[in-house]
């Protein structure tokens, strides 16, 4: 069987972390976010969700093919992306995936 591949999931992966650092840093002047910043969020993220929602499918079907070596790709990923001002959440998503990836690991194992 032909693996699918990630593209589209890291696509969105990164358009992901991509708003989640935008709202971070807006958030982190007053802790607010105004409806003048949450317009400029929006514009500059509309391309980066068009383009997720038009792959949906294609994520979908990546994420039920995925296999270890793919899930690992995906972890270094989002450790390389991530970057937010506040480094503990920072080390608490990134130790948060480390321990989804050894579950699903373990699990396997189990099977």
């Amino acid at each position: 069987m032909k693996k699918l591949g990630i593209e589209n999931l890291k696509v969105a992966i990164v358009s992901v972390i991509n708003l989640g650092e935008k709202i971070e840093k807006n958030l982190a002047d007053d802790g607010k976010i105004s409806l003048a910043e949450a317009l400029k969020i929006g514009v500059g993220s509309f391309g980066g969700v068009i383009k997720v929602i038009k792959s949906g499918n294609q994520i979908k079907a990546e994420v039920k093919d995925l296999d270890s070596s793919e899930i690992n790709e995906l972890r270094d990923l989002i450790k390389e992306e991530l970057d937010l001002e506040n480094d503990k959440i920072e080390i608490v998503i990134e130790k948060s995936i480390d321990f989804l990836v050894g579950l699903e690991e373990l699990i396997a194992v189990i099977k």
